[in-house]
């Protein structure tokens, strides 16, 4: 796993992005669930193979049966969007929520947005809740939309790049895009 995640990213050997999806399949086919979040994760954007949601979708899926909170909470980004899967709030929240309790940021921040959001029904109280403690893990998404709703007390600094990450994915076309920052979803 972390030897594809030196390819993906050329740390210390030249980026190679189908080397890396054969170590991160490797890994997933042992029941690493980092691997199998590492996997849907190079379906969903291409990055050294064919995009492929459906493949996606299933390697997520298997992440989050494992409990890896990465995976449940990439699988609720898909069912928020319907990428793959049937457009379904609830599950979305029901997977971030699973994710944030486990102490991912990026679900945190992600529950707590939905909640805050136009989809029914929220919980403004539940919703600020998470992205406060989302923002105390130094998610600066979590931040950025507290300090828009008005949030005053001090907040650390910011320790995930989760945004400049998918900003470079949405400048790049398919299939070049790539996947260093997985490890923060």
């Amino acid at each position: 796993m972390n030897l594809g995640y030196l390819y993906a990213c050329g740390q210390g050997v030249a980026e190679n992005q189908p080397e890396a999806f054969r170590l991160y399949l490797s890994s997933a086919k042992q029941g690493n669930a980092e691997g199998m979040n590492a996997v849907g994760f190079k379906y969903r954007y291409g990055t050294g193979i064919k995009r492929d949601v459906g493949q996606a979708v299933h390697w997520f899926c298997g992440a989050a049966v494992s409990g890896d909170p990465r995976g449940l909470n990439n699988l609720g980004i898909l069912y928020l969007e319907g990428t793959g899967v049937e457009r379904d709030i609830g599950e979305a929240r029901r997977l971030w929520k699973q994710a944030a309790e486990r102490g991912n940021p990026n679900a945190m921040q992600n529950l707590g947005q939905s909640l805050l959001g136009p989809d029914e029904p929220t919980d403004r109280n539940e919703g600020a809740r998470w992205l406060i403690a989302s923002a105390h893990l130094g998610n600066g998404n979590a931040q950025r939309i507290l300090r828009q709703l008005g949030y005053r007390d001090s907040l650390p600094p910011v320790v995930e790049t989760q945004l400049e990450m998918r900003r470079a994915l949405k400048d790049l076309p398919p299939g070049k895009a790539r996947d260093c920052g997985f490890l923060v979803s």
